[in-house]
This record gives C-alpha cells, structure tokens and sequence, in this order.
C-alpha cells in the first residue's frame, strides 16, 4: 500500500471544527466517504480505514469526513448533510463520486454527483 498522501486536517464549520482524513492519488478524483451519525469520532479508526479502502486510494483522491466536533440537539442526517456539502465547499470539491456507510448518508448527495453507493 503506497499511499501518496495521508492527512487528518480539518475545516471550520459554523464556528465548529470537522476533521477530515485526505489519502490516496492527490491528482485523482475526489471520491467521499461519508459515516452516518454518530456521537464518536471516525478518526480513532483512520488507519483501519485507510486500509479498506487502500486499492481505491491507488487511483483516487479520498477524504473520510468526521462528525462536527461539537453538535447541537437535536443533529440528525439531514443537519450532518449540510455540514459535509459545506466542508466541500470549503474544500473546493465539484466533482466527486462518493460511498456512504448508512442509507441517510445519501441526503448528501445533489445532482453534480456523478456515482454514489451506500455500504
């Protein structure tokens, strides 16, 4: 496994900081892996992570996003979907595929995805 790049950094979200793990091919296009909601961190199983989706980084540009470091009740998906469409934004991704780990993971999808799967 010869990732390119690995990086946990974040991005501020009305005034609340979301983390995110960038790996994989830097030129590649970006695809998004998207957790449903949850009260833990995703990035304590970066690793692990990084490792089941280690072919997919040979070609393309990942980013894994975390929840918002600090949420309001109540938060559910469609609160976290807008979070993850802003910390694109921020981000500057326009063209992405993506793959969500629960079936509400696809409120984030709008029309300029090009393919999206949910795990």
């Amino acid at each position: 496994m010869n990732m390119m790049r690995e990086t946990v950094q974040s991005v501020n979200i009305n005034g609340r900081m979301m983390r995110y793990l960038r790996f994989g091919k830097e030129d590649g296009t970006t695809v998004v892996i998207i957790p449903g909601v949850s009260l833990k961190s995703v990035m304590g199983a970066a690793k692990a992570i990084m490792k089941q989706y280690a072919l997919l980084g040979e070609d393309y540009d990942v980013i894994l996003f975390d929840r918002i470091s600090v949420y309001p009740e109540p938060y559910d998906e469609a609160m976290m979907a807008k979070d993850i469409l802003k910390a694109m934004e921020q981000l500057g991704i326009t063209e992405r595929a993506g793959r969500g780990h629960k079936k509400n993971s696809l409120r984030v999808v709008n029309k300029n995805w090009r393919n999206y799967t949910c795990a």
